[in-house]
C-alpha cells in the first residue's frame, strides 16, 4: 500500500462510506489519482494470490484500473490516449497480453 497516502477519511469516505447526497464536493485529483493507485495496488495484490487460471481474468480488471490512473493523468483525455486504448481491445474483455498467455 501506498505509505504516502495521508487522508484516510477520503478512502474510507469514497470506496466505504459514501457521503449522502447533497453534500459538498470534495473532489480533489491528487487524492482520486492516489485512490485509483490504491486500487490498483490491491487488485494486483489479489491477482498474485490466485491460481493461474483465475489470474487470467483479472489482466483487463488491472489493465482498466492502469488506464483510468492514465486517464487521471491530464484535465481531458487526449485522442491518442483513446484511440491506443480501443486499438488493444479484444472481444472478450480479455487483453492482449492474456490472449498470448492462453495460446502458448
Amino acid at each position: 500500500m501506498d505509505d504516502d497516502f495521508k487522508n484516510w477519511d477520503y478512502v474510507l469516505n469514497h470506496v466505504f462510506f459514501p457521503p449522502k447526497l447533497p453534500q459538498k464536493d470534495d473532489f480533489d485529483m491528487t487524492k482520486e489519482h492516489a485512490l485509483s493507485g490504491l486500487v490498483q495496488e490491491c487488485a494486483q495484490a489479489y491477482k498474485n494470490c490466485l491460481p493461474i487460471q483465475q489470474k487470467l481474468r483479472w489482466e483487463s480488471i488491472i489493465k482498466m484500473l492502469k488506464n483510468l490512473s492514465v486517464s487521471q493523468d491530464s484535465p481531458a483525455l487526449s485522442e491518442g490516449f483513446i484511440n491506443k486504448s480501443i486499438a488493444t481491445m479484444i472481444p472478450g474483455g480479455k487483453t492482449h497480453s492474456a490472449t498470448l498467455l492462453t495460446s502458448s
